[in-house]
């Protein structure tokens, strides 16, 4: 099964002389089979794999993951590939429980038995196996499922039928008075997950969840939107152009100012992309680095032919 899913030998044999190999080569298929694409997978058990050469010998459990994720990771120095991001760890090692069969999540349901008790159970167990989410996370969204359906009165999945985009807005309208954004953004999400789950399931007959509003919630809302023009005069004044690096720092400055470029456009610039004859930059943009051309002011195309022919070491490109 590692065959289909890891073409390198060297990863093959590094997951086969894991202290967890029986269990890594269960949970390829276990993954497999829930239908994730070839590059979950080998996050996942990249991530299984790098918790079980912290494990060792020691028995696995609830208790040994949480401890991986709150005290190992933070401060892991393991070689590569270690996944270091705490998210898509915890999802990946719920799903490591759930294959040895140690992963037991309460949650908040109905005492009594019934057909919502079992709603409910059904959708503790998607988010658990097929969505790997946290135990709190999990206790958080069924909890909220379970008060929209106490709300509404539902006492047979039937009822659910009725349910419109109307009655959507004006329960999350109604839970999210008193809350924070933040608090708002999170109980929304928790609403569109539900639903979401009962389109799948076929109880409802449209997908409810695109009625959910949003909540804006912007952590840099309190910043400035831009610099007045006085206070960028005086940036680029600053640099002490009788040495080196004050070339560099004022053509940087003039880049964001004179072009409006962002930092990992500027740190991407290269030498042999700076025309200051015809006055045009290549700028790399977006995920996949697409070039494009852009023309530059006098004031930026001097500033780099400057800082190229006097402070910038010396390449085959700069008189180009």
């Amino acid at each position: 099964m590692l065959e289909d899913w890891f073409t390198r030998t060297s990863d093959r044999e590094r997951i086969r002389q894991n202290p967890l190999a029986p269990t890594l080569e269960r949970y390829v298929t276990f993954l497999a089979t829930r239908g994730h694409v070839r590059r979950s997978v080998q996050r996942y058990v990249n991530a299984a794999e790098h918790f079980g050469r912290w494990l060792g010998r020691r028995p696995l459990s609830r208790g040994m993951v949480k401890r991986f994720v709150r005290e190992h990771l933070p401060h892991c120095r393991c070689r590569p590939p270690a996944p270091r991001k705490s998210t898509t760890t915890h999802a990946a090692l719920q799903h490591l429980l759930t294959v040895c069969g140690v992963a037991r999540v309460r949650v908040h349901v109905p005492r009594r038995r019934g057909v919502i008790w079992d709603l409910l159970q059904r959708y503790r167990e998607a988010l658990v196996t097929e969505r790997g989410l946290a135990i709190r996370t999990v206790e958080r969204n069924v909890t909220a499922a379970q008060v929209m359906l106490r709300r509404h009165r539902v006492q047979n999945p039937r009822h659910l039928r009725a349910w419109t985009p109307e009655l959507v807005v004006r329960h999350v309208i109604r839970a999210a008075r008193g809350h924070r954004a933040s608090s708002s953004k999170s109980m929304a999400s928790t609403v569109r997950s539900f639903l979401k789950f009962l389109l799948q399931e076929g109880l409802i007959d449209q997908d409810l969840s695109a009625a959910v509003p949003t909540f804006a919630h912007w952590r840099l809302a309190a910043l400035p939107d831009t610099l007045h023009e006085e206070e960028v005069k005086r940036l680029i004044a600053a640099a002490d152009l009788r040495r080196p690096l004050g070339l560099r720092d004022q053509a940087i400055v003039l880049c964001f100012s004179e072009l409006g470029l962002r930092l990992s456009e500027v740190t991407a610039l290269r030498v042999d992309g700076v025309d200051c004859a015809t006055r045009t930059l290549r700028v790399y943009r977006g995920k996949q680095q697409e070039s494009v051309q852009v023309p530059m002011t006098r004031k930026l195309a001097s500033a780099l032919q400057a800082y190229l022919r006097h402070s910038r070491p010396a390449c085959r490109t700069i008189d180009a």
